[in-house]
C-alpha cells in the first residue's frame, strides 16, 4: 500500500512538472490585457510558457480589426528555474529592440539588461489622447542603460534612466513638416520619476518637466512657435493647451495634474 502511495504521489510530480513545462503561452493572453488596462494583447502566440512567441497588438476597433503595437514578433525564453525563484528571462525582436534584453534576479528583484526599442510615432495614436487627435509621424527610440526593479508588495521600485527621442516629428494639423526633434528622459528613483522634456531642433518649441508617481502624472511645461511660424502653427499649439500665464500671447502652457 505504502509503494502503491509513492508511485501515486510521483506520478502526480511528473504530470505537474510536465504540464508545467509545457504549459501554452496562448493563456498568458488574458493576464497580459488585464495588466496593460485592455490597451493591448497578444496575438498568433506560440509555443509555451518557457519558450515562446507572440505579437504585440492593439485593443480591437469597432469593426473587430487589431493592429500591430509594435513591430515584429517577440520571442522569449525563461528559464524553469523560476519555479525554485530564480529568475532568468531573455526577450527579442529583431524589428523592434536594439539589444535582446535580460532579466536576471530573483522574485522580488530584477536587473533589466540595457536595450532599446524603435517605433514609429503613428503608432502612438493607439495609446488615445492627445495622441490620436495630434496624428504624428516619424520615428521614436527609447532606450535605457541597465534598470533595477525592486518589488515590495504592491509597490514597484524602479531606479535607473530612460530615455525617448523623436526625431523628425510631424503632424497632420500642421503644415510645416517636420516640427521638430525632442528629447523625453525619465530619471527614476525608487517609486517616482523625474521627467524632463527637451527640444532639440525645430520650429515648434517644447520645453518642460515634473513628476511621474503612483500612475499619476505632473508635468509643468511650455510649447511656442519660433519667430515667423506662429500663424502656421497656430492651429496645433490651440491644441496643446492654453495660453500660458506669463501674458506671452504666443506662449502656451503644458499643463498635465
Amino acid at each position: 500500500m505504502r509503494r502503491i502511495l509513492l508511485l501515486s504521489i510521483a506520478a502526480l510530480l511528473v504530470f505537474i512538472l510536465t504540464f508545467l513545462m509545457f504549459f501554452p503561452a496562448v493563456y498568458i493572453t488574458p493576464h497580459a490585457e488585464k495588466k496593460s488596462g485592455q490597451r493591448y494583447s497578444l496575438a498568433d502566440v506560440r509555443g509555451t510558457v518557457w519558450d515562446g512567441s507572440a505579437i504585440v497588438v492593439s485593443k480591437a476597433d469597432k469593426n473587430g480589426n487589431q493592429l500591430p503595437f509594435v513591430l515584429g514578433r517577440f520571442v522569449w525564453h525563461i528559464s524553469p528555474m523560476l519555479l525554485l525563484g530564480q529568475v532568468s528571462i531573455k526577450i527579442d525582436n529583431t524589428e523592434t529592440l536594439t539589444e535582446p534584453i535580460t532579466i536576471e534576479g530573483n522574485w522580488y528583484q530584477w536587473h533589466i539588461s540595457p536595450s532599446g526599442a524603435r517605433l514609429n510615432a503613428e503608432q502612438l495614436s493607439l495609446l488615445g489622447a492627445p495622441f490620436n487627435t495630434l496624428r504624428l509621424s516619424g520615428d521614436v527610440l527609447m532606450s535605457w542603460q541597465e534598470l533595477q526593479v525592486n518589488l515590495q508588495g504592491e509597490k514597484t521600485n524602479i531606479m535607473g534612466l530612460i530615455q525617448i527621442d523623436f526625431k523628425k516629428i510631424a503632424s497632420a494639423l500642421s503644415p510645416i513638416k517636420p516640427l521638430g526633434e525632442y528629447q523625453l528622459t525619465m530619471e527614476w528613483l525608487s517609486q517616482q520619476a523625474k521627467i524632463k522634456l527637451n527640444t532639440l531642433e525645430g520650429p515648434l518649441q517644447l520645453h518642460g518637466d515634473g513628476i511621474f508617481q503612483q500612475g499619476r502624472l505632473q508635468f509643468s511645461g511650455i510649447a511656442y512657435a519660433d519667430a515667423g511660424k506662429e500663424k502656421q502653427l497656430s492651429l496645433l499649439l490651440n491644441l496643446l493647451g492654453k495660453p500660458h500665464p506669463d501674458g506671452n500671447e504666443n506662449h502656451i502652457a503644458l499643463e498635465f495634474k
